[in-house]
């Protein structure tokens, strides 16, 4: 039996996801890691949206975003998916719309 190659992200936020592409070298229309220079590739990433109120349980109503999750099959391994949590400070209409980052559908 295969053994599931997940990566657990914790909390994220906008600043998180728009720091992703600076962790990386564009050259042409491809993506290098800084530190072995191995070709990036991407994977998709389960965003559970829910309200912060239910800190630190991660739990409640909200809903599942998918994102793109850029990675580096050298240094972080051949993952198979990704899932992270966002805060959403308000109320349950709040997590209804998407927050910026996952409207922009990340890396």
């Amino acid at each position: 039996m295969s053994e599931e190659k997940v990566k657990h992200l914790g909390q994220i936020t906008d600043e998180i996801i728009e720091g992703w592409e600076k962790l990386y070298d564009k050259r042409g229309d491809k993506y290098y890691c800084y530190k072995c220079g191995g070709v990036i590739m991407r994977t998709v990433c389960h965003v559970s949206i829910h309200l912060k109120l239910f800190d630190p349980s991660c739990a409640g109503p909200g809903k599942v975003q998918k994102i793109n999750f850029p990675f580096c099959p050298n240094c972080d391994g051949d993952l198979e998916y990704v899932t992270a949590c966002y805060h959403a400070v308000y109320n349950i209409h709040t997590i209804l719309r998407l927050p910026k980052m996952l409207m922009k559908g990340g890396f």
